[in-house]
Parts: structure tokens; C-alpha cells; sequence
């Protein structure tokens, strides 16, 4: 038997209207569940203490980034309950969402650019400003996509605006994953653990579409502690 990749049909991707359609059920259902509301009580409570601790972050200016998000074209893709969940923080915080992710149809991407208060991005290296707070989702994303994000902005002033809901790697073996062709996840180790996190509440719905999700931040972040162990 010959072991390697399955192939699989290819997906038909749906149309701006049904795009439409998936994000409005999935608006609902979040709304219903009540996991959007619990995040952002969770985050304003987080990002009042970092304007607070830090006097550089009293900014007001705040940025929302998806990372990694996979498919949001149809109501039971776990992409469109996790980009609803997204766009009610943003919307919270009078920010724009900002998408990222290879595996978008033109569709999707199409829709991003169009669709006021969403834009697709390209480049996701630095993409933590010297002025913003900001809030990335990485939620179930490949382990180098947060590790290579944490490397380019890996910056005591940086570091202490950025708020990340992904994957709880507290308890991921990080010795027994694959780096892939980039490199070690040396940056992603060191976040983990010295990172304070919060798991998510589990999403009535479908259990795996937030399964193992935190909400991380590493506090009072100085640059004696971004030596890699």
C-alpha cells in the first residue's frame, strides 16, 4: 500500500451571495451562543490593563487581524463562525478585519476587497505597529503560521500591544511537531510559555470549531525576556 496524500475532489467555491448567507447564519448563531459577547468582555478587559500598564499603548487606534482562517463561503465551514466572531470584536473596536490565508478562492478573496470593514492582506510579516493594539486570530492555523508572526514582530514594544486568540500551546508538545521548511518554532515555545491564557467557552454548535482555543497575551513584555531558551 502506497501511503501519501489523499486526493480529494476539488471544492467548488461559492458565490459572494452565498458568502453573504453563511456569515449571516453564522453571525446568529455566535450572537446566540454567546461566545462573541464572552470574548470581547474577556478583551476589553485585557486591553483597558494594557493601556493601563504600558503608557505607549493608550492609543485608541486598534487593528484586527485573521490569520489562517480557512474557508468562510458556507454556514458549515468552521471559517465562517470564527470570521463572525472576528467582525463582532472589530466591530466593538471600530476596526477594519484584516485577512489573510493561501487557501482563499478568488471569491472570497473578491468579497474582503469589496465588503466595507473587511480588506485581504498579503503580507503578514510586522504586521504589529508601533501605535496599534491589535488583536490576532490564528485559530487552528499551521503552528509556523504563529511562529513565523511572533519571529518578525519579536519586540518587547510590539509584543506588549498584541493580543492573540489561536491555539492553547500550553499543552502542545511543541518537540513533536514539524517546523516545516522554515525553520524551528523556537519563538512559539518561548511565547507559550511565559504567555497568560484563557481558554475559550466551549461553542454549543459544533465543539471542534473552537476546540483548544486561548486567549493569550504575555504581560509586561521587556527585552531581557525575548531570549530564546
Amino acid at each position: 500500500m502506497v501511503v501519501g496524500r489523499v486526493v480529494r475532489p476539488i471544492r467548488p467555491a461559492g458565490s459572494s451571495c452565498e458568502i453573504d448567507a453563511a456569515l449571516e447564519k453564522a453571525f446568529r448563531l455566535v450572537s446566540d451562543d454567546g461566545i462573541a459577547e464572552w470574548l470581547w468582555t474577556h478583551l476589553s478587559n485585557l486591553l483597558s490593563s494594557l493601556s493601563t500598564e504600558h503608557s505607549s499603548s493608550r492609543s485608541k487606534s486598534f487593528r484586527v487581524i485573521v490569520l489562517g482562517n480557512g474557508h468562510f463561503d458556507a454556514p458549515w465551514e468552521a471559517g465562517a463562525h470564527q470570521l463572525a466572531v472576528a467582525s463582532y470584536i472589530a466591530s466593538r473596536l471600530d476596526a477594519v478585519v484584516e485577512m489573510q490565508d493561501p487557501c482563499f478562492s478568488q471569491e472570497e478573496i473578491g468579497w474582503l476587497n469589496d465588503k466595507p470593514g473587511y480588506h485581504h492582506i498579503t503580507n503578514v510579516e510586522k504586521v504589529v505597529t508601533s501605535h496599534d493594539r491589535t488583536v490576532i486570530f490564528c485559530i487552528h492555523a499551521p503552528h509556523t503560521v504563529l511562529n513565523n508572526l511572533l519571529k518578525s514582530n519579536w519586540t518587547a514594544e510590539r509584543l506588549n500591544r498584541m493580543l492573540l486568540i489561536g491555539n492553547d500551546y500550553k499543552s502542545v508538545n511543541l518537540a513533536t511537531q514539524s517546523a516545516g521548511p522554515d525553520g524551528d518554532l523556537s519563538w512559539i515555545s518561548c511565547y507559550a510559555q511565559r504567555c497568560e491564557s484563557t481558554p475559550l467557552p466551549s461553542y454549543s454548535l459544533n465543539k471542534t470549531f473552537f476546540h483548544d482555543t486561548s486567549v493569550s497575551f504575555w504581560p509586561n513584555i521587556q527585552d531581557a525576556d525575548l531570549r530564546l531558551s
